[in-house]
């Protein structure tokens, strides 16, 4: 259910419209979360020309496009072009915002290799922050002390088997300090676009 998303992004310059922008490239993780709903950052499908998911075990590539996108919140909806080939894929569901000292667990693509990467840490701070994507206010977010990546954003944060947070940023003047975007504004992200 967690697959690697690669975008090719075409990044407009609002100080010389004229120019095409700046193209850039990159990758995240995403998750099904129901029929052709894949969950993912804003940030990593933010400006895409092109997105392409990869099915975990597979090397094939299947086109995809944003259906949803909050830049405030960070999180985007991205659905595939055909779906026959991830219908047999279990749906993962949405948890609770988890307990301090808790331990969870982070599934994602991480720069560095191109297999799955899982690892493990423990809920440290529960708190209100403004999210590195947007800037524009304040939401809660949940502080962990697995590693979180490039590559990881989007990818999501289990406990007991159900989606307790959706990894988006870590803090690169520390060691082992990750963030994610906790269930209430997960699902209220939901909730908005149904």
């Amino acid at each position: 259910s967690v697959v690697r998303i690669e975008v090719a992004s075409q990044v407009p310059d609002y100080k010389t419209p004229w120019n095409a922008g700046r193209f850039s490239g990159g990758t995240g993780t995403g998750f099904l979360i129901g029929k052709n709903q894949f969950l993912t950052n804003a940030h990593v499908v933010s400006n895409a020309r092109r997105v392409l998911i990869t099915m975990h075990g597979s090397s094939r590539k299947f086109p995809a496009r944003v259906v949803h996108i909050a830049h405030d919140c960070d999180l985007a909806l991205i659905e595939v072009e055909d779906f026959t080939p991830f219908k047999e894929l279990p749906h993962l569901e949405i948890g609770n915002i988890p307990q301090l000292e808790s331990e969870v667990r982070v599934i994602g693509y991480p720069i560095g290799g191109e297999r799955i990467s899982v690892t493990r840490g423990v809920v440290s701070r529960i708190d209100f922050s403004a999210y590195s994507h947007s800037r524009a206010d304040s939401h809660l977010v949940v502080q962990i002390d697995a590693a979180i990546n490039p590559g990881n954003s989007g990818g999501p944060v289990l406990q007991n088997g159900k989606v307790v947070g959706v990894a988006f940023q870590g803090l690169r003047q520390a060691d082992n300090t990750g963030y994610m975007i906790p269930p209430p504004v997960v699902k209220r992200f939901l909730k908005d676009i149904e």
